[in-house]
């Protein structure tokens, strides 16, 4: 079935005009890092760090206070610019809602949560959330302070959706992302090769722009947009034989509006096997931090990385994330100095553990309740 829709959709869309590949790709530097407990005194961190946990809180990184929030929070999601805190809220009505506020106290009116919405995907922008919907792949934009809404037909030539992958969604929290001005998305598609490939769509045009191919058909994909909207950074397993399963490597690739298709990095130089987990973009729009695997068979294996967008480079810090499965992804501070991230080694012992990537230092900042991790930094 899905090779006859391939071949159908092929047929119907206009030649993709894409440049070929750019190889590029930097080294990899291991700048391994102890983790110590509680804050050195020259730490220059500031601001507010939000815990999603069974008693939701946000954490003073300079007292180590925390402040809780109302309870029933939960798919916490802080604004880029660190003003405002989304979440989906359960009252004692059992009535569900999408709340903003801010830590001054000030909230935006609930919004009813519609029976058809499913995962809170973030902030398009600093006045927009999108949510994904449980009749996939459509996606609503709310504009929490006017209330207006926005939904959106995803009907993408060829688009997996979770029916066709049968996992999960494969972009996150949802099979499509938008940039914030709506006017290009990424998918992933299933060709007549037989291939997914992440595609970066016009929709103004109704065309394809750049596309990269997967081959271990993975289902997973981690999609980050430029600051400038015009480019998206994903990761594919672009080496990998069937015949030798225990050997695959991930990569990133950037995607542009303008059908350049760069790879970012070049693990396969060094290694036999990686994965590449929760990925996120500096505020700054200059690094993106993410978890790396290095070893199949060990645990304690996710170790913290970063990519130098500018240079390439790849720099190791070896602090773990989790023993278990993929650690969600790194929070950034506002000034792209800090990540807080989670970080669990053995079962019921989770921490938030802060790493200063200039001056080279990770501490440990809280102790959260099992199933908790950092979800956003807020200013003070």
């Amino acid at each position: 079935m899905k090779t006859r829709v391939a071949a159908l959709v092929m047929a119907m869309i206009l030649i993709v005009s894409c440049q070929p590949y750019e190889a590029i790709g930097g080294t990899m530097t291991n700048r391994c890092l102890e983790v110590a407990k509680g804050l050195p005194q020259a730490s220059r961190a500031q601001g507010m760090i939000v815990l999603a946990e069974q008693h939701p809180s946000v954490l003073d990184i300079t007292t180590g206070n925390k402040l809780a929030l109302t309870d029933g929070k939960w798919q916490l999601s802080t604004s880029p610019n660190g003003e405002w805190l989304a979440s989906q809220f359960g009252d004692n009505q059992n009535e569900v809602w999408l709340a903003v506020e801010n830590v001054g106290g000030s909230h935006q009116t609930p919004i009813p949560w519609n029976d058809d919405w499913f995962l809170l995907g973030g902030w398009l922008d600093n006045e927009h959330i999108w949510i994904s919907h449980l009749t996939e792949p459509l996606v609503t934009v709310v504009n929490p302070f006017s209330g207006e809404q926005q939904m959106l037909v995803s009907d993408f030539p060829g688009i997996e959706t979770i029916v066709d992958a049968g996992e999960h969604y494969v972009l996150g929290a949802s099979s499509v992302l938008y940039n914030p001005s709506l006017n290009l998305a990424v998918y992933p598609r299933l060709e007549s090769d037989g291939y997914v490939y992440i595609v970066l769509w016009d929709r103004q045009a109704g065309r394809v722009l750049a596309k990269v191919k997967d081959t271990s058909k993975s289902f997973s994909y981690r999609a980050l947009w430029s600051l400038d909207q015009k480019e998206v950074y994903v990761t594919v397993a672009d080496q990998w034989d069937s015949s030798k399963p225990e050997q695959l490597i991930y990569n990133f690739y950037s995607l542009a509006q303008d059908g350049q298709v760069k790879q970012l990095t070049n693990f396969g130089n060094s290694f036999t096997y990686n994965w590449i987990g929760s990925a996120s973009l500096s505020p700054n729009g200059r690094k993106i931090a993410f978890w790396l695997d290095l070893d199949r068979s060990a645990q304690e294996n996710q170790q913290l990385a970063t990519l130098d967008l500018d240079n390439l480079q790849v720099t190791n810090y070896c602090v773990t994330g989790s023993y278990v499965n993929d650690a969600p992804a790194p929070i950034w501070s506002l000034d792209s100095r800090y990540l807080a991230v989670y970080n669990s080694y053995e079962p019921n012992v989770e921490r938030v553990i802060l790493v200063d990537i200039k001056e080279g230092w990770a501490a440990e900042v809280a102790e959260i309740v099992p199933h908790g991790w950092p979800a956003g930094w807020l200013r003070e």
